[in-house]
């Protein structure tokens, strides 16, 4: 067993360099300006300015909407993109069952507007059902706002992780690099009336 903190530990940091090596996806040296892989991170919907195919509904009847394919990807590119740079697998996907749970997550705090929170309260507006799915999103995933993509809240927001209450844990980063990840997904809502979107 490693100890609760990998990122201090240097039983636990070689252990995961050893797993990294097996895998083999530590980046080989380049004569080039850019390694040829980099080709497959880079972001298709950056311009985007709709990510929604269907806008979720932030008040009841609350409703999941629907983000948009190219904009999932793209966040999923940035995770793979910072495990390649890190020397981790580059192989995690989307799953598609986790989107109605990301989706009522991120619903549930723009629905309370007043920021992000991993235990947000339940409203008296907001179902019990609804709720508890929200909650166990909110619980157990990064959270981000004020990115103007999945893809720079990755790279920009989780990577970083220099906010004063985060700065000595790097938690966010410690998800998206954790080496044996192999699915995730994201959730986006936005409430016009909130600082946080």
């Amino acid at each position: 067993m490693g100890c609760r903190d990998s990122t201090a530990c240097l039983g636990c940091r070689t252990r995961l360099r050893r797993i990294a090596q097996r895998a083999g996806s530590r980046p080989k040296p380049h004569q080039g300006r850019h390694h040829p892989r980099l080709k497959k991170y880079a972001p298709t919907a950056w311009y985007e300015t709709n990510p929604f195919d269907v806008e979720p509904g932030i008040h009841p009847p609350f409703s999941f909407g629907k983000v948009k394919d190219e904009i999932l990807q793209d966040g999923l590119k940035s995770v793979n993109f910072v495990r390649f740079l890190a020397g981790l697998p580059d192989d995690v996907t989307l799953d598609e069952g986790l989107t109605e749970m990301q989706q009522a997550g991120v619903i549930l705090l723009a629905h309370i507007g007043g920021g992000l929170s991993h235990t947000p309260p339940r409203p008296e507006t907001v179902p019990e059902d609804f709720y508890r799915l929200a909650y166990r999103s909110t619980s157990s995933s990064n959270l981000a706002s004020g990115f103007p993509t999945i893809f720079s809240s990755i790279v920009n927001g989780y990577m970083r992780d220099n906010s004063g209450s985060n700065i000595f844990t790097v938690g966010h980063r410690r998800w998206i690099l954790n080496p044996y990840m192999q699915k995730t997904m994201f959730g986006i809502a936005y409430n016009p009336a909130s600082l946080y979107r």
